[in-house]
């Protein structure tokens, strides 16, 4: 027995011995006849398995899925197939449409089998049928033959003639066309159902919908990154986000083992502790909009749906990790001639002057240790604070930044223990405010003092 291997195609070298059956091809061909057929059953799966290794298999395609130039007729009647011929016809078949009142009929007649009491009953009735039968007109016997039919049995009303097309089997011939727009419409159909529960799962996930909408306000141009991050554009902050990547997915959020070098982080091995909850990109950008706009705990952990104490563990490992990775990049102290170059109008009666200092101080929570309360305690801001010196070039780059000391501690101190007098050379100038008593710390580097005389605005003179 030989059959055809097309989905839906009946026809076996017994009920159309008419037809050709073309084995298939052993080259690049092989794939396309393959996909042709359409089918995924276990059966032909394992043939399709013979075929791709080469293997002896029953695979066959009917020369009724070929057009007429894929194959010539020897002079036999034996139709032989062109080296590069492909199935281009795909028949569907379709089944008999029937109509509901056809198939009430058909269980009407069940219903209406004789039964074993009406046994007598229908024995009578057959006896009458045979001599109405007998006595019957001879016009009325269907005709086996259409040469014995009457003239007048050629007429056939146009209903009867509907009827019976739409109750024979037919065949529609689909190109190979068809079928790949049929594929493509079912790859489509599966690609927007993936779509569709994707986005049904986002919808029953709503913390991870927040964090997604605040990151795409805050990446949606370079206005909105500047705004809340500070970053000049959002390629500089893509540049900065896959620079820091490869260091900081070892990251470990921030305990008592700050400052020290984690094994883990500079071999192979994975992060320890947990697992992260946030995206590297949303810790980055939480870290950037609380240092640019100064949110609370709580307003991040409600828009990143995070907890409070999660949000200061990341934006302390990420502060820690930028100030170590940023430090000697970002803070350069520039030499004489740059700071001579870019020197404003303003600063025309102080050509000399290198940094500009003052001392800033934040403030922190009230130690547990009187100790600690009495360093930290500063009698200009009347509070515990943590102070450092900062400095800048007269056009404004931060060029010096200090450790952190008490707030207790004065501002000759840090200036004189910070190393900013070390950096400073013969000729340069320091503009300070009145608080600064370093002029004899200077006067020993041969290094001027200039503390500008400040009007009532704040603006120096």
């Amino acid at each position: 027995m030989v059959y055809c291997s097309v989905a839906l195609c009946r026809n076996g070298n017994r009920n159309r011995a008419d037809l050709s059956f073309f084995r298939f091809p052993t080259d690049k061909r092989l794939s396309i006849w393959l996909k042709f057929c359409r089918r995924a059953d276990s059966k032909f799966k394992e043939e399709q398995k013979k075929a791709i290794a080469g293997k002896e298999n029953n695979l066959r395609i009917c020369n009724e899925h070929f057009t007429d130039d894929s194959y010539r007729k020897t002079l036999n009647g034996r139709r032989t197939l062109s080296d590069y011929a492909i199935p281009a016809i795909f028949r569907i078949y379709n089944k008999p449409e029937t109509t509901r009142n056809e198939r009430y009929e058909k269980r009407a007649e069940k219903r209406s089998l004789p039964r074993e009491s009406d046994v007598k009953t229908t024995k009578k009735a057959k006896a009458q049928s045979a001599a109405n039968t007998s006595t019957a007109d001879i016009g009325s016997i269907h005709n086996d033959h259409t040469y014995a039919k009457t003239p007048s049995s050629d007429h056939v009303s146009e209903g009867t003639l509907a009827k019976n097309r739409s109750s024979t089997r037919t065949q529609t011939d689909v190109t190979l066309l068809d079928v790949q727009q049929w594929e493509d419409d079912q790859e489509e159909l599966i690609r927007l159902r993936k779509e569709n529960e994707e986005l049904r799962q986002k919808l029953q996930n709503k913390p991870t919908i927040k964090r997604e909408l605040f990151m795409e306000d805050v990446l949606k141009s370079d206005e909105s990154v500047r705004f809340y991050t500070g970053v000049p554009s959002l390629s500089c902050l893509q540049m900065l986000s896959a620079l820091l990547r490869p260091e900081a997915e070892k990251l470990k959020y921030w305990d008592r083992n700050k400052g020290k070098t984690m094994a883990y982080q500079t071999s192979g091995k994975k992060k320890p502790g947990p697992k992260r909850v946030l995206k590297l990109e949303e810790e980055f950008v939480m870290t950037l909009v609380r240092l640019r706009l100064g949110l609370m705990g709580r307003h991040l952990a409600d828009t990143f749906s995070v907890s409070p104490s999660q949000v200061s563990r990341i934006v302390t490992t990420w502060v820690c990790f930028l100030s170590a990775t940023f430090k000697e990049t970002l803070l350069l102290w520039p030499s004489k001639e740059e700071v001579r170059k870019n020197l404003p109008r303003s600063f025309k009666r102080y050509p000399n002057t290198r940094i500009i200092i003052d001392c800033t101080e934040m403030f922190i929570e009230k130690p547990t240790s009187p100790y600690a309360q009495r360093a930290t305690w500063s009698d200009y801001k009347e509070h515990n604070t943590i102070k450092a010196l900062v400095g800048i070039t007269p056009s404004g780059y931060f060029s010096f930044l200090s450790e952190f000391w008490t707030g207790s501690t004065s501002d000759r101190r840090i200036t004189q223990e910070s190393g900013l007098v070390d950096l400073l050379e013969e000729g340069d100038a320091v503009m300070a405010d009145r608080g600064f008593n370093i002029r004899d710390i200077l006067t020993k580097k041969k290094v001027y003092l200039n503390i500008p005389p400040f009007s009532k605005k704040g603006r120096f003179r």
